[in-house]
């Protein structure tokens, strides 16, 4: 089994060789497949990601999620620590340049979860194995923000189908995921035995 390190540029390579135009139909498959969830459907504050270039485009679940009335926000990572926190934002163009370049929320809104019922986080990745386990970048913001987070959270992680494996490697420090959508479906991740 390769390490994450080395399965890293293989799913890089597998995003960036994805035409638009299938591109385009994939990430608007994954989206549907999460709007039209029961996860989506019953959270009352989203937690979402703004995308790389090659990553799944979450446009249309904050345009859902805006729509039916739901509280979003955004992470913004403070490098310096290796955290992050979300922030809420009203609309799409409360957004500046951040840490690795990422584009990232003011910071006037601090998201307090102790305020929602029901919180759905949407989780980047690399690659995602049938545990819910996660191939991120590598510097782990997602699994330390959900250690120390004391209020139960949704978590679903958005996967092309050809970067989903059965079984990646993991450590002490991942968290896994709750759901993995694919442009095939949303599955609930396996429990360990």
């Amino acid at each position: 089994m390769l390490s994450k390190n080395e399965l890293r540029p293989v799913f890089k390579k597998i995003r960036a060789g994805l035409d638009k135009d299938i591109k385009r139909i994939y990430d608007k498959q994954i989206c549907n497949n999460v709007i039209n969830s029961p996860q989506f459907k019953i959270c009352d504050l989203i937690m979402l990601y703004y995308p790389l270039c090659d990553e799944i485009d979450t446009t249309m679940i904050l345009d859902a999620a805006i729509l039916q009335n739901k509280d979003v926000c955004y992470p913004k990572c403070n490098k310096a620590e290796k955290t992050m926190r979300f922030y809420l934002v009203d609309g799409k163009g409360c957004f500046e340049k951040g840490a690795y370049g990422i584009c990232e929320p003011s910071e006037h809104n601090a998201a307090s979860l102790e305020n929602y019922k029901n919180v759905l986080c949407i989780v980047p990745c690399l690659s995602c194995d049938d545990y819910g386990i996660r191939l991120g970048y590598g510097a782990g913001y997602y699994d330390k923000y959900f250690a120390n987070c004391k209020k139960p959270i949704t978590k679903i992680a958005l996967c092309y189908e050809a970067c989903r494996e059965s079984r990646l490697i993991s450590d002490e420090y991942d968290i896994a995921v709750d759901y993995i959508a694919t442009q095939n479906s949303l599955t609930e991740a396996k429990n360990e035995q």
